[in-house]
């Protein structure tokens, strides 16, 4: 932690998880046995020493407001531990002081990491005066040695240094490498508080105690997180008397209880250096009513108890991830330190997040969703440029003349992702528009009759790239098509083919193309009571995945003559397949090729015939064009990676050329065959 306001965040997250964790335990006190009560507090260990993860939180609103507050707060500082546009976002749970403060937030932090010292540093002290005291302590005698022999021997435990001290009230175990038990001067301590202190020896308790007191430390300030850690303290001594009272029979118990009560005095705290069975009066009394109930606990509630302290851990620690509506990219005009601070914390941290992000924000025009998906960097120049729109414009984002009446309820579609480095992609967006500008002009663009193209389709091309978060930025020009068909068949004009091969035969030539289609799930149903229907999911989803990757595949088949006089004399066709390798063998079906007729198979073989049609000259250029051509295609998902993208799109396809229903030739294409 480097400034207060991660210190804060931080400590917000842990105070909730505690909270949280303390009305499980009250609610489920007498179904959790002592280990799992103390036990559960591993989930607040882990809340503390894991940063928390903005994007991931437990009550997303607290990171929300808390960076619009800094926002508004560092605006008038000129603060060293801060940067205005960065996302408060922890990197390690320990704070760090790295220069000289310069404001009042920094001194404020400068004030809590001094805390942090000073506590650590008692202990420090604490321990080493313990130490130097126990240095003139005398050697147990004869009788607790024999006592302490007795109870290891009864119980299976093994002992460790044995010292006697004046002036201390009850015994406790002290030191980690080199433990000691020291014992009260003078009295006669009795067996049931050495097996106590032995089993604090056997699990390590005075290292708990010593862990707890770092944690303690890092929330000094937080009166709250002291409530707990006393809670947490009491947690590990009622485990101790529970793995006494197992061992006791009968009466011990009842003797047990007695002796806890003799030591119900506030006066007697426990150290965090040390063990020691009296912790305070009040906690004592609270361990005793534990003794009370004591009971063996069915075997089936570990198993309970594991599944809570699961569900916890996921929830506390993983959180989940935040959907921000629309209306929270477009807060109240005024509310520009609020929006600014909902793009720095709603960062996309996958790569289809940040596609969606960055699509979305082109559909809405929203400048909130634009700055998501912008390097932090830039953050303080977009900031302005909103803050200079008119107000009922303010969040206004323009995505230029091309895309000026884009239509948001068609969505958009994703082609020809490409994965350069694990923190680098492209990747072409295609969006629907009702309609273009002419060319230095604030008209429309008209057909020869004067009619507006109205379903026109324009592509983008994008660079995907890691800054604090994904990031995305448009590379490369604009293409624009008038003639848009829809967004589920790639136009040539529009996108590259992510595989585009041809071969020469002396029967003709043989193109094929493949277009890798990727969505991400943003189709909405919304169910009435007459009629379903869907639309479009138009808020951004920082953390998708893609759902699906569909191959388009287009075959073109050309004899390479005008007029096929010499050529066939009635039909030509194409019969294809995807295959592994060059030298794969193929058995083609026995599909009849002499009259015209396509389809497709479930293994995959793909056909087209066309009929020999004689040349005129005066036909449409378009029909001219695709003279003496078979054109065939098919699709079909294929298999990808959710978070990467990745496919293996076919590059290598076996074809058999007919004429006039009769094979003249097979071949093989492949991608380096370009």
């Amino acid at each position: 932690m480097n400034n207060i306001w991660e210190v804060l965040l931080q400590g917000i997250s842990v105070s909730i998880t505690a909270g949280i964790i303390l009305i499980i335990k009250k609610i489920l006190m007498d179904k959790l046995s002592p280990r799992w009560q103390y036990g559960v507090w591993c989930v607040l260990i882990l809340r503390i020493l894991i940063p928390v993860n903005t994007i991931s939180y437990i009550l997303q609103p607290v990171p929300l407001w808390l960076e619009t507050l800094k926002s508004y707060v560092e605006k008038n500082l000129s603060s060293a531990y801060t940067e205005i546009y960065k996302t408060i976002s922890p990197r390690i749970p320990f704070p760090c002081v790295t220069g000289i403060p310069k404001s009042i937030t920094d001194i404020i932090f400068v004030v809590y990491f001094a805390g942090v010292v000073i506590m650590l540093i008692s202990y420090i002290i604490n321990y080493i005066r313990i130490r130097m005291i126990l240095k003139n302590a005398e050697e147990a005698g004869s009788i607790m040695k024999e006592r302490t022999k007795n109870v290891c021997e009864k119980y299976s435990l093994t002992s460790c240094n044995l010292l006697e001290v004046t002036g201390i009230d009850t015994a406790f175990v002290t030191g980690i490498f080199s433990p000691v038990l020291v014992l009260p001067k003078g009295k006669d301590t009795d067996e049931k508080i050495i097996l106590h202190e032995l089993l604090h020896l056997k699990y390590h308790d005075v290292l708990h105690n010593m862990f707890w007191g770092v944690m303690k430390s890092l929330n000094w300030y937080n009166p709250f997180m002291w409530y707990v850690f006393n809670i947490v303290g009491n947690d590990m001594e009622s485990l101790c008397d529970q793995r006494v009272l197992e061992r006791l029979e009968g009466e011990e118990r009842r003797m047990y209880g007695g002796i806890l009560l003799e030591m119900a005095n506030e006066k007697y705290a426990r150290s965090s250096v040390t063990s020691s069975i009296s912790n305070g009066g009040k906690n004592i009394k609270s361990r005793i009513e534990s003794i009370v109930r004591f009971k063996k606990y069915p075997k089936g509630m570990a198993v309970v108890s594991v599944c809570i302290v699961f569900v916890l851990a996921f929830s506390l620690i993983g959180g989940y991830v935040k959907v921000y509506s629309l209306s929270d990219y477009s807060p109240h005009y005024e509310q520009i330190d609020k929006a600014m601070a909902i793009a720095r914390i709603n960062r996309p941290f996958t790569v289809a997040g940040a596609i969606d992000t960055y699509a979305k924000a082109v559909l809405n025009n929203n400048a909130v969703m634009f700055a998501s998906v912008r390097p932090i960097s830039e953050h303080e120049d977009i900031e302005k440029a909103i803050s200079e729109n008119p107000p009922h414009e303010r969040y206004f984002y323009d995505p230029g003349r091309e895309l000026a009446f884009i239509n948001p309820s068609e969505g958009y579609r994703i082609f020809n992702l490409k994965r350069i480095d694990e923190d680098n992609y492209e990747a072409v967006l295609l969006f629907h528009t009702n309609g273009l500008y002419k060319e230095g002009s604030d008209e429309m663009l008209t057909s020869e009759d004067g009619e507006v193209y109205s379903y026109c389709g324009v592509s983008v091309k994008i660079h995907i790239f890691k800054e604090d978060g994904w990031c995305v930025k448009e590379i490369g020009e604009r293409r624009t098509e008038t003639h848009f068909l829809n967004l589920y068949q790639p136009p040539f004009d529009l996108i590259d083919a992510t595989v585009d091969m041809s071969a020469d035969s002396v029967y003709g030539t043989v193109r094929i193309r493949n277009f890798i289609q990727y969505e991400i799930l943003n189709t909405v149903q919304n169910n009435n009571t007459f009629w379903n229907t869907t639309y479009f999911d138009k808020t951004p989803k920082t953390g998708a995945t893609f759902s699906s990757a569909y191959q388009h595949f287009y075959c073109e088949y050309d004899t390479n003559t005008r007029t096929v006089s010499d050529s066939p004399k009635e039909t030509y066709g194409i019969q294809i397949i995807s295959i592994d390798s060059s030298d794969e063998k193929v058995d083609w079906p026995d599909t009849p090729m002499n009259s015209p007729v396509s389809g497709t198979s479930s293994d995959g073989f793909n056909w087209n015939v066309d009929r020999v049609r004689e040349w005129d000259e005066d036909a449409h250029e378009s029909v001219k064009e695709n003279f003496g051509k078979s054109l065939s295609g098919s699709g079909g998902n294929v298999p990808f990676d959710k978070i990467t993208g990745e496919t293996e799109p076919s590059g290598i396809y076996k074809v058999r050329i007919f004429w006039d229903g009769k094979p003249v030739d097979e071949f093989v294409v492949m991608e380096t065959d370009k």
